[in-house]
């Protein structure tokens, strides 16, 4: 077997000898498992193999399945005209890449160059019902059969008719020895042969087995070293001595009878055990055990089989189970940790203490292995947080029971709201360099000094009491981290500052803070990341490349790599990869598909150990990244082109020599990317020489389609790039021609463009004569049509000029039209802009105490201030409505606002400067709005008008009105607010929420002052 395996191996490139190994130190439950079932394709797998291309094989009771990582594609006698099986029961691989298929009832087919052929009892098989396929190291194939052995060498079969029982019984196993000895095993007792120099002969490993039907055998790769499975029992065998015997269902932890018929060793030399009681390994004489109770498919296994990178396939009555070697390695109740739920990790010594959600658990770094604390087991709180103080003590902030501290000599002193706390839901516990305790709270701050406490809430300065992380700076100021409330600034017993959003910080929930060697303070929001340095703060978002903007820890390791925990799972990146605020962000990613199972905790508290192991809390355990271990997936991707083209909508497959006719217009080529152990994760790259100038973008698609390609000779070439970033280390390519049309070949084109050429000239020819006998009228004509151009450009001008009093050029502009002449009824355009209206307060009881004449006057005189800074920011007057005014804003709702504001002043001045009218001072109200309008003319044909249809405008009237009632000058709607948050420039406040005239869906209303 161990042969079988190098033999698989050397189909591939040198790299392929690196491949990652499942390391037998986790237990099976700690791997990435993927389960693949009927619901993707593929129901009882019986055997698999890997063939030299990458393809992963199945054999099933469906037929033959063939799995690339993303797809599973069947063939049977009901898809295949040259294919005869309906099912398909052992696999091999043999040294020229085909594929050998032993069947049920069908004898052995075999799969090369996308062709099937078949050898049954008719070319010399001893029986069509095949369960063993094995190919050795000379590159023959042997055949086990329910009743009987064959060996094919040179298209031809061989039987062995010496011994009877040979000839007529079931074949259980076939492997090969490290000296290249054949063994065979059939369901006898004293079944045992083996094959060697031409001869084969009955094989007696220990007289231990003289009354034992052996269920298999396996080779290690130290020589005479056996390892045996008989009756659900594993031996070792050196020199026909029994050196170990382990009865396999007093190892298992469900302790329940398993019938064992199987052995595989993977690269690790852990043997897997094939039964129908789970997965079972064994290794440095210890058994692991995995069943459907923890995940797997089904618990009759029937085929373990490991790829050439390093991922374990196990085929069972219920589908397919994939286990790879995670980046990270999870560490969860299986293994000894109290609760699944973690929040925190604490360094102690050689000690790693773990806080979750029902207590603490120890886990001695050293030795791998959790430890008991008597004193510690008593805390069966909700651990949040845990801290190491300069004395040595440990602080254990609990959610419900205040703040615990484990002193050196292991005493438990609590400290809760009953004597004096800020409260008993702790977050956070901080040193500073006086060496005073600071108690973060959900509901205030605490300082502990020796036995004395000091709280600190709304009632005594604090703004906002819910602290969720603390810090001091170089100036000995208490950084407190809040959620909502922005960063609090506290020293000398004063609340002396407050750090929010507001004033530039990515968000005002402050998860935590982390201080770099050069004294660069980052804080991790709900909003993003901010960098305060030099008195210089910058944010760092999804636009600059983060994965979410939830980010809820930095941690730093010694080669100035961070290790951010988010919302979405972990990334890394280099800390001078945030040098330049423009600068896209290289990160890699890691998540569930990485080991973190559901992911990171929210707002947990993870270390980098004195190993450099990075541990991180997450929903079921802690997950440990540990550097010397974590190898990446080395092995370079396979990329294939598929047989299968499709030519507008036709197949064909490619050794039928493609060539494209003039007509066709789609060609689609399939590709694998053969990389299995996070498949979604790997990308291919596309150029079509002859088409493509460069490659094309990486992508996940595994088709690529060329549309209209034009006649000539082209090559696709494809590679790939595992889940690590590790190139192909082949170039896929296929070349194919397309035909051209008779009309597009070089002997048309000639002859084309000769007579193209003549006729030509002769029209040139006449051309030159009629020009010549025109050209004078021509020249009077133009001189005529240039003169009548000028005057109507004139007169329209001064009509579009004249118009433009009552029609102004931005409406017509905003109507895509040129001048007022060419405005049609009807025209129109939807779009979003800001609609601003104002109207001056109680005019009416000012026009009453005025003169008709004095009415005009006075609105003339007033909208001649006021209408300009409506202009001048951009504004477009709408249109007059008595004393009030509509504009809009098509460019910007910023600048709608500066008028408000700017309006405002003018009307200030106003008052001071119109007094002649009996010294009445006025006051308008504006209301701002932004949303979708209809601007457009609307009338009859010898009576249009310009003007806007929107719900919008008439919630902008509405909100003038409320000016009114809440003693507002400006009001804004909320899509307003939303749109000039971000700015910072103008100072904003929350009037209510109402239901505005005319409407039934209620908005929040403000003020902009």
């Amino acid at each position: 077997m161990k042969l079988r395996i190098l033999a698989l191996v050397s189909f591939f490139t040198v790299t392929s000898l690196f491949c990652q190994i499942l390391d037998p130190a986790k237990v099976i439950s700690q791997y990435l498992h993927t389960i693949y079932n009927a619901d993707n394709g593929v129901k009882e797998v019986l055997d698999i193999v890997q063939d030299k291309n990458g393809y992963l094989w199945i054999a099933s009771y469906d037929g033959l399945i063939r799995f690339n990582g993303r797809e599973f594609k069947k063939y049977n006698n009901s898809n295949r005209d040259d294919l005869e099986l309906t099912s398909a029961r052992a696999l091999a691989i043999d040294d020229d890449g085909a594929l050998w298929i032993g069947s049920n009832d069908n004898g052995v087919s075999y799969f090369k160059n996308n062709e099937f052929s078949s050898f049954t009892q008719k070319d010399g098989l001893p029986n069509n019902s095949i369960r063993k396929l094995f190919v050795d190291s000379r590159n023959n194939l042997w055949v086990g059969t329910a009743a009987g052995l064959g060996l094919i060498e040179d298209g031809k079969c061989k039987v062995f008719t010496t011994y009877k029982d040979l000839n007529l019984s079931q074949v259980l196993f076939i492997t090969e020895n490290s000296l290249g000895e054949v063994i065979i095993g059939i369901n006898r007792e004293n079944g045992l042969y083996k094959y060697s120099n031409g001869i084969i002969k009955p094989f007696e490993i220990n007289p231990i087995f003289s009354d034992k039907n052996i269920d298999y055998i396996i080779s290690s790769t130290s020589k005479n070293i056996y390892w045996v499975l008989s009756e659900s029992v594993l031996y070792k065998i050196e020199n026909n001595t029994v050196l170990g015997e382990y009865k396999i269902g007093n190892y298992i932890r469900d302790s329940k009878f398993v019938n064992s018929y199987g052995l595989y060793m993977d690269n690790s030399d852990s043997l897997w055990v094939i039964a129908d009681g789970g997965l079972i390994r064994f290794h440095n004489e210890k058994f692991d055990f995995y069943s459907t109770s923890q995940g797997l498919s089904d618990d009759m296994v029937k085929v373990v089989f490991q790829d050439y990178e390093g991922s374990l396939w196990v085929g069972t009555g219920g589908g397919l189970d994939k286990f790879v070697e995670p980046k990270f390695t999870l560490i969860d109740t299986n293994q000894g940790l109290i609760n699944n739920g973690v929040n925190a990790v604490l360094e102690v010594g050689n000690n790693v203490w773990i806080g979750t959600n029902s207590g603490i658990s120890i886990y001695d770094n050293k030795n791998k292995r959790f430890i008991k604390d008597d004193v510690i087991s008593t805390i069966n709180q909700r651990i949040r947080h845990l801290y190491l103080d300069m004395s040595g003590n440990i602080w254990i902030s609990t959610y419900g029971d205040g703040v615990i501290k484990y002193t050196l000599d292991k005493r438990l002193i609590y400290y809760n709201s009953d004597n004096g706390l800020a409260g008993n839901k702790v977050r956070t516990v901080f040193e500073d360099s006086k060496k005073d305790i600071w108690v973060g709270t959900t509901t205030g701050l605490s300082k502990i000094d020796g036995n004395s406490i000091t709280s600190y809430n709304l009632s005594n300065g604090m703004e906002f009491e819910y602290v969720m992380c603390l810090m001091e700076d170089s100036s000995e100021q208490l950084l407190i981290g809040t959620d909502g409330g922005g960063i609090l600034i506290f020293k000398d017993g004063n609340f002396i500052n407050r750090i929010t959003k507001q004033d530039g910080l990515a968000g005002d929930v402050i998860f935590r803070f982390h201080v770099d060697d050069k004294s660069a303070v980052w804080i991790t929001t709900g909003s993003g990341i901010s960098k305060f340095y030099k008195d210089k703060l910058i944010n760092f978002t999804i636009k600059n490349g983060l994965p979410t903007n939830a980010i809820f820890q930095i941690i730093e390791d010694k080669n100035n790599k961070f290790w951010v925990t988010t919302s979405d799972g972990i990334f890394s990146i280099n800390k001078e990869s945030f040098l330049s605020i423009e600068q896209k962000l290289d990160i890699t990613f890691y998540d569930n598909k990485s080991g973190l199972g559901t992911g990171p905790a929210a707002t947990a508290w993870g270390i980098i150990d004195r190993y450099e192991n990075l541990w991180i809390p997450t929903y079921n355990g802690v997950a440990l990244l540990e550097p010397e271990s974590n190898k990446i997936n080395s092995v370079p991707p396979r990329v294939v082109i598929e047989d299968e083209i499709i030519i507008d909508n036709i197949s064909y497959y490619k050794n039928d020599n493609i060539t494209l006719n003039p007509d066709s217009r789609r060609v689609i080529f399939n590709v694998s990317a053969l990389s299995y152990q996070v498949p979604d994760k790997v990308v291919v790259q596309y150029m079509l020489e002859g088409f493509d100038e460069t490659w094309l973008p990486k992508t996940t698609k595994n088709d690529v389609l060329y549309t209209n390609l034009s006649p000539g000779v082209y090559k696709l070439l494809v590679k790939a790039y595992n889940n690590d970033g590790i190139e192909s280390d082949n170039i896929a390519e296929f070349s194919f021609t397309k035909k051209p049309h008779f009309y597009e070949t070089p002997l048309f084109i000639i002859v084309v463009v000769f007579l193209s050429l003549s006729m030509l000239l002769l029209v040139l020819i006449n051309i030159h004569n009629i020009r010549t006998r025109v050209l004078k009228n021509k020249i009077l004509l133009q001189e005529k049509e240039i003169d009548f151009e000028k005057k109507a450009k004139l007169n329209e001008m001064k009509l579009t000029k004249s118009y433009s009093r009552f029609v102004p050029h931005e409406f017509l502009q905003l109507l895509n039209k040129d001048s007022i002449q060419s405005v049609q009824l009807g025209d129109q355009i939807e779009m979003k802009m800001a609609i601003l209206v104002f109207d001056i307060r109680s005019f009416t009881t000012i026009s009453e105490t005025l003169t008709p004449e004095e009415n005009f006057n006075f609105l003339n005189s007033f909208l001649a201030i006021t209408v300009p800074i409506i202009r001048n920011n951009g504004g477009v007057i709408d249109k007059y409505i008595g004393d009030a005014v509509m504009a809009l804003f098509p460019h910007s709702v910023e600048a709608a606002v500066k008028t408000a504001l700017e309006l405002q002043n003018e009307v200030a001045k106003f008052n001071l400067e119109n007094r002649c009218f009996q010294n009445k001072f006025i006051s308008i109200g504006i209301g701002i709005h932004f949303g979708s309008i209809m601007v457009g003319t609307i009338g009859e044909t010898n009576r249009m008008d310009a003007t806007v249809i929107s719900d919008a405008v008439n919630v902008c009237f509405r909100l003038e009105s409320l000016t009114k009632e809440y003693s507002e000058s400006i009001i804004i709607s909320e899509s307003v607010k939303n749109i000039i948050e971000d700015t910072g420039c103008f100072n904003i406040k929350f009037i209510n929420n109402v239901v505005v005239k005319g409407k039934t869906n209620s908005l929040n209303i403000y003020s902009v002052i």
